[in-house]
């Protein structure tokens, strides 16, 4: 599978990964109906951002990055949710400053409010957990 290959850094060329990896993981970004796709996707999504080598590859793809992270984080499936409490603080890393105007439109004190008062309180736990790295 190309995307496990991402998730070990230094086993493919930056230079395959724009024409070979980023349309699989745009393609099963997509995927909104597919529950299974969205639990395996948010579960290995903080993976591939923090492995993208390139700064590039995440910028030039932000719009569709974030669209997929506000749709897990107000998911109705629980196992999405934690996953999306889970890499808030990565995502948040790499998209806290992101210009809104390029496309995303993102409110991270919205996103911890609505993850923070989610009814599952494991989900608080791992928000508060984890706020310490977003900040």
């Amino acid at each position: 599978n190309i995307v496990d290959l991402l998730l070990l850094p230094g086993k493919i060329l930056p230079t395959n990964i724009e024409k070979d990896i980023i349309p699989i993981i745009l393609k099963h970004l997509e995927m909104t109906h597919d529950e299974e796709c969205n639990q395996w996707m948010s579960a290995i999504f903080g993976k591939l951002l923090f492995n993208l080598p390139l700064e590039k590859f995440r910028k030039d793809h932000a719009k569709e990055y974030i669209a997929f992270y506000q749709r897990i984080f107000k998911s109705k499936d629980l196992i999405v949710r934690k996953n999306a409490a889970f890499i808030m603080p990565c995502f948040f890393y790499y998209f806290g400053n992101y210009d809104s105007e390029e496309g995303g439109d993102l409110d991270f004190s919205e996103i911890y409010c609505e993850l923070a008062d989610d009814d599952n309180i494991e989900i608080k736990a791992i928000i508060g957990r984890g706020i310490h790295e977003a900040i």
